[in-house]
């Protein structure tokens, strides 16, 4: 296992199509050591400081695209699981 990826579409603000919300889960040794140790509570932690090795959390990736005006906020956030984390990361953005 190299990485998990999943992805959500979400329709356009303008009505235009549909945007891609990604997570992404690189297997480093310490992802490998949660796993093994069985400690997935931890993984989402992981993946949100784990951006230089590639990692975004779909909270993230779904601020962004807020951020970026690609999607309302509303649809954003109805698709966010953590959604707590997806509000503490818009404000930490200015949103």
């Amino acid at each position: 296992l190299k990485a998990v990826v999943t992805q959500v579409l979400i329709p356009n603000s303008d009505g235009s199509g549909t945007a891609v919300a990604a997570e992404v889960l690189v297997n480093t040794r310490a992802v490998a050591g949660m796993i093994r140790g069985n400690k997935l509570f931890q993984l989402p932690s992981m993946i949100t400081s784990g951006a230089r090795h590639g990692m975004i959390s779909l909270e993230q990736s779904l601020v962004r695209l807020v951020r970026e005006k690609t999607v309302s906020r509303e649809d954003a956030y109805g698709r966010a699981v953590d959604k707590a984390r997806f509000e503490s990361f818009l404000k930490e953005m200015g949103g």
